[in-house]
C-alpha cells in the first residue's frame, strides 16, 4: 500500500522526429505540443544551461543572436523518456550533433579557416535556400563565392532576414517588403556584409557537408521558379534574364 503512493520516475517513452531545417522555435513548439516541458523552460535551457562536455558551445559568440544553440540541435528521430526536465531533451540533441560533427568535418572547417559556428551558419542558409538536395552544393558555391569576393560582399539571402522577422513578430512571415529590406538588423544580409550572427535553422548532415565541400563554380546569383527549381547565374545581367524568364513562365 505504501508503494502505491510513492511517485516513481516515468518510464513512458516517446518517439519524436525533428525535421531538417527546423528552427529552435519550431523544435520547442514540437516538444511542447507533445506534452514535454514549457517554452520558457526550453528557452532558459538553450540560452543559459551549462551543458558540459561540448567544446563547441564555449566558442559560440552570443553577439546579436537570438538563441545560443540555434544550429546545434541536430534534426533526427529520437526516443525520449517523458517527464524529464528540459535540459535532458536538449542533451540528447547535442549528443547527436557531437557525433555528426566528427573529427573529419572539424578538421576541414579548420582547414577552410572557419569556425564550427560559421560552418553551421552557411549550412543553415543552404538548408533554407535550396528546396532540393541536389542544389545544396551549388547554393554553397554561390555563398562561398560571395564571401570570398570583394565585388559581392553581401550574401543577399531572403531567408536570413525572414528568420529575424519571424522572431521579432512571432508570425510566420514568408515574403519581404521594401521596408523589410531596409531594416537595420544584423540578420539583414542585404545591408550587412558577410554572415549573420547565427545559424537560421538546425541543418542536416548533407547541408553541413556541402557547406564545407562546395561545388566549384563562378556563380554569384540564384533565383527559384514556381516549381522551386533554382536558376544560377555568373553575372547580374544573366541573373536578371533568369528572373524575366521565370516571370514569363508564371504569367503563362
Amino acid at each position: 500500500m505504501f508503494l502505491a503512493f510513492v511517485k516513481t520516475p516515468s518510464t513512458e517513452v516517446i518517439r519524436i522526429t525533428i525535421p531538417e531545417g527546423y528552427t529552435v522555435d519550431d523544435i520547442i513548439d514540437l516538444f511542447v505540443s507533445k506534452g514535454i516541458g514549457t517554452k520558457e523552460g526550453f528557452v532558459e535551457a538553450i540560452n543559459n544551461y551549462e551543458f558540459e562536455g561540448y567544446d563547441f558551445i564555449d566558442d559560440i559568440d552570443m553577439t546579436g543572436r537570438y538563441y545560443r544553440l540555434e544550429g546545434y540541435l541536430y534534426p533526427d528521430t529520437y526516443e525520449f523518456y517523458m517527464g524529464k526536465s528540459e535540459p535532458y531533451y536538449i542533451y540528447k540533441l547535442l549528443d547527436r550533433f557531437d557525433q555528426i560533427m566528427n573529427d573529419e568535418l572539424r578538421a576541414f572547417a579548420k582547414e577552410r579557416g572557419i569556425t564550427i559556428d560559421e560552418a553551421l551558419i552557411i549550412a543553415s542558409i543552404i538548408e533554407k535556400e535550396a528546396y532540393f538536395k541536389n542544389d545544396y552544393d551549388l547554393v554553397s558555391s554561390v555563398l562561398w563565392n560571395r564571401l570570398e569576393s570583394p565585388e559581392y560582399p553581401k550574401i543577399e539571402c531572403d531567408t536570413t532576414l525572414l528568420y529575424a522577422l519571424i522572431h521579432l513578430t512571432g508570425e510566420r512571415v514568408t515574403t519581404l517588403t521594401e521596408d523589410d529590406l531596409e531594416m537595420d538588423n544584423p540578420y539583414n544580409s542585404y545591408k550587412n556584409d558577410g554572415l549573420p550572427p547565427s545559424p537560421i535553422c538546425n541543418p542536416s548532415f548533407t547541408a553541413i557537408t556541402c557547406a564545407l565541400y562546395p561545388e566549384t563554380t563562378k556563380y554569384y546569383f540564384f533565383v527559384s521558379d514556381k516549381e522551386m527549381n533554382l536558376h544560377y547565374a555568373e553575372t547580374l545581367k544573366e541573373h536578371n534574364k533568369n528572373i524575366e524568364e521565370i516571370k514569363k513562365q508564371e504569367a503563362e
